[in-house]
């Protein structure tokens, strides 16, 4: 039978050439039929494969006639050549090139094997096995061989009686003994095209023990997976993948483990050793199977039954690998299961159906709650079994009155509510995959749906065999602007008993599935939202579109101008932008919103409904600062100031005035001048000049009479003493600005302070104070010759008395004074404001000579050291006196050749005491 198949496809083949050869012209025929007499191989080869291929059994005649003539290694190709196109001489040809091969002169054609092959298959096909001893021999004796003989044991097992039983125990042999891994696996191929299905035990014995990966893995795909399929098999594969030591080999066996033997065990042994891979490649392809590992359907030929029942087996398999833990839990689904199979035992499918899905059901609620601490556990390998074998069961059971939940693509919407009316509204069950059942007899029924808290009903619906089913819109809110370009980020909501989350738009457009009837939409954009009512049965796309708002920045003049920083309020203060040539622009959904224009660090708002006016105007005003001194004449140097979060920069008055143009508002101006500043607020929305006036600030020096004295030089503080003037004619004057000032008057050396406000009192006077400095002896009385100093930064001189008396018109002030008289100077500090009489008091020293008897010397010289020694007196009656200024005072007494030195203070003793 399987001659005869392979006959018919060579009989295929050859109509497809003489297809071929039919699209060919006549002349390209001649070319290649003249070229089978070239004398050139290759030539006369290439001829003969586009005979072959284009099915020229026109050609036939001249093959036949040049075969004898061909040389000796390019016969097999004419043979090849007559069998393809089915030549009536074949055999004789076959025949003849064989025995002509025995006694070839002068060459040995021993090894001629490949070349004999073609003929040996010719006398195959005719039933001539004369040659089977020859292919037999060659398997006994010459490996090399194997190949080629291989291919030929076919028709001497089927066909030839007499060697067949030898030829299947040699190939049988060459599957295991083979030394070549290639002669095993084509040995095997034969094998099992001969024997079929009975071939499988050595199949299965060669992946086992076969030590090459080649061999091994040349056995999973052909035939493991695409055609065999038993036990034996899974049981093989379970094996032999713990030790296989091949990484494609293993990624096979595990493909064909998850493929054709879906079940609990196999997918924990190929998790297992996902996680002790170690070649990179096959780590990544196991885990991308584990991942994405759905449960197979099962076979058709499977009755409903047996699915059942191995439902029931994955249960306990899964619970024994902890993949659910809770043990309650695991009995409760196993009644389900059993109730289930109950039902179908009693014919009663509605309810085998009903128990299949409230289990599957289950395994979807915890196992959506498995991540909490729900004390039933359904991880996600048990899920992929228990969820979605359970539905191949329900594929096979009619379902009671079912409703369904579905979108606008017809996928179920497992998250909505059913309700029914009878009697009252009742809730229907719940599935949890998007599908309820009545529990009614009633003919027809009134339902009501919800979904994400909107509902629909359908009244008196009839109820049947077909699913009812309620179908959410694919509802659309798009937000563009003004020109019609999508906007991104634009937060939409949607009312159904509160206001929902409906989602962001993307691309400008936000979808939800909602069941059809009337909702009102929000949209926020830029922090803004506005709100919209639209029907979802005529109309699914909501459209929200914002208007191109534009905020202005003019001048005084209505001239556009830079600089502007635009807020606009919406729950907060918003960036709006930064105007540039004036303008500001942004897309904002159509409502009243406050705008805040900043501009030269000062800000303005505005109220405005951008859906009836798009274009927001903010006008500066100029402000003009003038400067004017106290005969109202403008002055410049002026350097202007205004506050707005700090002090900002106005300008410097030019004749007089310096402007500026600023958004109208309340602002604090400063004017600085000579040094000092004054401060004004005034709203220039108002009034939008702002107006300072200096004081003509005057200082005068007066001296004790009452009369103005000149050379009185005049400072002022303002951060730093300033120049003010000298005095002329006793007094001078400037134009200040009114403030509180510490003035500085410096006459002779010395200088007084005084602060005071001009503002109030613009004359600041100084005036001094006649001192009177005094020479007095020890009985009081005045006396002359004494020279007076005063120190102010140094020694100054203040005058020599006269009658004992020396006067100095001063400031008053703490001085130190200092006399001189007799060579000899001492010093007094006294504050000539409060005490205008300096007085210095001389002391009568004393001074006695005696000698060792206590005599009085007389004549004796005495002096006192003041710079030099000066003379003091001589003694008479051994004593000499002197009116001398109170001080620490050296004196010498010289009596003869000897004198005596001693230092005193004569203040505390005016005695001082020689003895010789």
């Amino acid at each position: 039978m399987k001659k005869f198949t392979l006959i018919l496809f060579m009989l295929t083949i050859s109509s497809c050439w003489i297809n071929l050869a039919q699209s060919l012209s006549l002349e390209e025929k001649n070319r290649i039929i003249a070229d089978l007499d070239s004398l050139h191989s290759v030539r006369c080869l290439d001829a003969l494969d586009d005979v072959v291929a284009f099915g020229m059994n026109e050609a036939l005649p001249k093959i036949e006639n040049n075969f004898w003539s061909a040389r000796l290694r390019m016969k097999p190709l004419f043979l090849y050549a007559l069998r393809r196109l089915h030549s009536s001489r074949a055999y004789e040809f076959a025949k003849g090139y064989l025995d002509s091969l025995k006694t070839y002169p002068g060459i040995d054609t021993t090894d001629f094997y490949l070349d004999k092959s073609y003929a040996i298959t010719i006398l195959f096909d005719n039933n001539d096995f004369s040659y089977s001893n020859y292919v037999l021999s060659l398997l006994c004796c010459n490996e090399s061989q194997y190949k080629r003989a291989l291919s030929l044991l076919y028709y001497i097992i089927n066909f030839d009686t007499v060697n067949s039983q030898r030829a299947m125990e040699l190939l049988i042999n060459a599957t295991q003994n083979a030394e070549s891994p290639n002669v095993r696996s084509s040995a095997l191929f034969y094998y099992n095209f001969i024997k079929g299905k009975e071939a499988l035990p050595l199949l299965i014995n060669s992946y086992l023990n076969d030590k090459d990966a080649r061999v091994r893995g040349r056995l999973l795909k052909p035939y493991f997976f695409k055609e065999y399929s038993s036990p034996e098999i899974e049981t093989a594969l379970r094996s032999k993948i713990q030790q296989e030591d091949d990484p494609t080999n293993r990624r096979e066996a595990s493909f064909i483990l998850l493929r054709n033997y879906h079940n609990p065990i196999n997918y924990k042994i190929i998790s297992e050793l996902e996680k002790v891979e170690t070649d990179p490649f096959t780590k990544r392809f196991l885990k991308g199977e584990i991942d994405y590992y759905v449960v197979r359907r099962p076979s058709k030929t499977l009755g409903t039954t047996s699915l059942i029942d191995s439902l029931f087996s994955y249960m306990n398999q899964i619970h024994a690998f902890s993949w659910l833990k809770d043990e309650g839990y695991k009995n409760q689904l196993l009644g389900k299961i059993q109730e289930a199979k109950n039902y179908l035992s009693s014919f009663d499918s509605v309810n085998c159906y009903k128990q299949i899905k409230s289990f599957q059901t289950s395994i979807q609620q915890v196992y959506s709650d498995s991540a909490g601490s729900y004390p039933k556990y359904v991880s996600k390998d048990a899920y992929k079994f228990l969820y979605y074998y359970p539905q191949y069961i329900l594929e096979r059971l009619p379902s009671p009155p079912t409703v369904k939940l579905e979108n606008s693509q017809g996928k179920l919407l497992p998250d909505g509510s059913l309700q029914y009316y009878e009697g009252g509204w009742k809730p229907a069950t719940n599935n949890g995959d998007g599908t309820f059942y009545l529990d009614t007899k009633l003919k027809t029924v009134s339902l009501r749906m919800t979904y994400e808290y909107g509902s629909q009903t359908m009244n008196n619906v009839p109820l049947s065999k077909d699913a009812i089913v309620f179908k959410t819109v694919n509802t659309k809110v798009k937000l563009i602007d003004s020109k019609g370009t999508p906007l991104d980020s634009g937060a939409v909501q949607y009312y159904a008993g509160g206001w929902r989350n409906f989602g962001k738009t993307e691309n400008g457009v936000a979808t939800k599935e909602l069941l059809a009837g009337n909702y009102s939409f929000r949209m926020t954009y830029a922090y803004a939202s506005t709100d919209k009512s639209q029907n979802l049965d005529t109309n699914s796309t909501i459209v929200f579109t914002t208007k191109n708002t534009i905020v202005e920045l003019r001048n005084s003049s209505g001239q556009l101008i830079d600089g502007g920083e635009v807020q606009y309020y919406s729950g907060g203060w918003r960036i709006f932008g930064t105007a540039s040539g004036g303008i500001s622009q942004k897309e904002l959904l159509p409502n009243t919103y406050s705008f805040r224009m900043t501009y030269g660090y000062g800000s303005n708002d505005k109220q405005q409904n951008t859906d009836t006016n798009p274009i927001v105007v903010f006008n500066t005003i100029k402000a003009d600062v003038e400067l004017r001194d106290s005969r109202n004449n403008l002055l410049d140097q002026g350097v202007v100031q205004y506050y707005s979060g700090a002090w900002r920069d106005f300008g410097t008055t030019v004749n007089g005035v310096a402007t500026k143009e600023l958004l109208p508002n309340n602002y604090s101006f400063r004017m600085s001048y000579a040094y000092s500043s004054n401060d004004k607020q005034q709203n220039i929305g108002v009034d939008p000049t702002v107006v300072f006036q200096t004081v003509n600030s005057i200082v005068q020096l007066k001296n004790s009479l009452g009369n103005l004295i000149d050379q009185g030089t005049v400072q002022y503080y303002s951060g730093a003493w300033r120049d003010f003037g000298t005095t002329i004619n006793g007094e001078v004057t400037k134009e200040l600005l009114p403030n509180n000032y510490s003035f500085r008057m410096s006459y002779a050396f010395a200088s007084n302070d005084k602060q005071q406000n001009i503002g109030t009192t613009p004359t600041v006077v100084f005036q001094t104070v006649n001192t009177s400095v005094e020479l007095r002896n020890s009985q009081n009385n005045l006396m002359g010759e004494g020279v007076v100093q005063y120190y102010s930064g140094g020694w100054r001189t203040f005058g020599t008395t006269v009658g004992g008396i020396a006067n100095l018109e001063l400031l008053p002030n703490n001085y130190s004074f200092r006399m001189t008289h007799e060579y000899i100077a001492l010093d007094k500090s006294q504050n000539t404001g409060t005490s205008n009489v300096v007085t210095f008091t001389t002391v009568q020293c004393r001074v006695i000579v005696r000698g060792n008897q206590n005599q009085p010397i007389n004549n004796a010289a005495v002096r006192y050291y003041a710079g030099a020694w000066r003379n003091f007196g001589t003694t008479i009656n051994g004593e000499v006196t002197k009116e001398l200024l109170p001080i620490n005072l050296t004196l010498r007494a010289i009596v003869g050749t000897a004198q005596q030195d001693k230092t005193q203070n004569l203040l505390t003793n005016p005695l001082v005491e020689f003895i010789f």
